[in-house]
């Protein structure tokens, strides 16, 4: 089995991810992975989380206590565009190298997403406090804020960071402990993301988005159960959200669902030009086709890297698919310029456990009735593949 790193698949976008930098996914992502997915056991940031500049400080000035405004204090902030924070979910997750918040505003997409994060060498010194927000990205702050809208499967639409407010951390653990903190006069501008993640300059016409006031405080899971807890990223045994991968064979992006339609069970292949385990599983996959596919049985392949470990294009993506016999219109490509496998991983989570690596071949396979994420492995597809498999078929 090829080991793929976390950073090169999805947010992998995966994210720090609670996936990819950049999910949701998150896509990117991840998201990824995370729209990676929004991307993360330590688990890599959205491929959109990673940005730029400013300095986040704790402040030298104690709090006032909860309720007591402070002494001169400047009004709240009132934005033209957007106010405040309404959380339809709200999930805590906690890793070595990520301790993350999210309030989820919608839980169908596109939705919203206000994000409290402490990423990388910052985790093993997060303690409470008070920390100046003003001019954040993801860059160098210590404590990060941001909120992400338009999100989808793999990365959102558009990003707000802040240029002023403040946010006193109360409580900073572990798995199994709270992270809690408060918001207070958060004023944010939507910035420009560049194809790789980074974020530059407020946009001149963006919108804004003001947080007077903002408390959370919830119980952090560890990393891998905290992503699984998000509504936008199917796990194990959770139901899919459909999404769109682009056919190498026409250019076009397909909706999943319509691969699933009118089959019983749906099973995704996932290589790379380089990967040297994926040719064995690529035959495998498609004489599962050639001998279930009159019983219900459709297979998608997946190409995330070229041989030279790079963005494909989809003349090789085809070319890799002829090699083995696929069917050209089951040849799909999965990169956005940056990461590979960006949308697949943040749409059907591929780590059952907390680990920093992906395995290829990654092997998924859909009830294609019910949408359910029913079974996956990473590497040759054991002998319970098969199983899982022909038990959908009714064979």
């Amino acid at each position: 089995m090829t080991r793929l790193s976390r950073t090169t698949a999805a947010f992998l976008v995966a994210l720090l991810a609670l996936c990819g930098a950049a999910c949701d996914d998150d896509t990117a992502g991840p998201a990824d992975a995370a729209d990676a997915a929004d991307g993360d056991a330590d688990v890599a940031p959205d491929a959109a989380d990673a940005d730029a500049d400013a300095d986040a400080d704790v402040s030298d000035d104690d709090a006032p206590p909860d309720g007591e405004p402070e002494a001169d204090a400047p009004p709240p902030p009132v934005c033209a565009d957007h106010n405040g924070v309404v959380a339809d979910v709200e999930i805590a997750g906690s890793g070595a190298t990520l301790i993350e918040y999210r309030a989820y505003m919608g839980s169908d997409v596109p939705y919203n997403v206000l994000r409290v994060q402490i990423m990388g060498d910052n985790v093993a010194t997060a303690a409470p406090g008070v920390y100046d927000l003003a001019g954040t990205t993801y860059d160098t702050c210590t404590v990060c804020v941001s909120v992400l809208t338009d999100c989808r499967t793999g990365p959102c639409g558009r990003f707000f960071y802040p240029l002023a407010g403040t946010i006193e951390l109360t409580a900073v653990g572990g798995p199994g402990e709270p992270f809690a903190g408060r918001l207070r006069n958060i004023e944010m501008a939507e910035f420009e993301i560049l194809p790789d993640g980074i974020a530059t300059e407020p946009l001149p016409d963006g919108d804004d988005w003001c947080i007077a006031d903002y408390v959370f405080d919830r119980v952090a899971s560890n990393s891998h159960d905290a992503v699984c807890e998000r509504p936008t990223v199917p796990c194990l045994e959770e139901t899919l959200l459909d999404f769109s991968l682009e056919s190498c064979a026409t250019g076009e992006m397909v909706a999943m669902s319509t691969l699933a339609a009118g089959r019983k069970a749906l099973v995704y292949e996932m290589v790379t030009g380089w990967c040297p385990y994926c040719p064995a599983s690529m035959d495998l996959m498609v004489g599962y086709q050639t001998t279930y596919g009159d019983a219900g049985l459709r297979v998608a392949y997946v190409y995330g890297e070229s041989a030279a470990s790079g963005q494909p294009t989809a003349a090789e993506c085809l070319d890799y698919g002829a090699r083995h016999g696929a069917d050209p219109n089951s040849m799909f490509l999965d990169h956005d310029g940056t990461n590979s496998f960006v949308t697949t991983t943040w749409a059907m989570w591929p780590w059952t456990v907390e680990s920093d690596t992906m395995g290829l071949p990654w092997n998924t396979i859909i009830d294609a009735e019910t949408h359910q994420y029913v079974f996956t492995n990473q590497g040759t597809p054991p002998v319970d593949f098969e199983t899982v498999m022909l038990g959908l078929l009714g064979l």
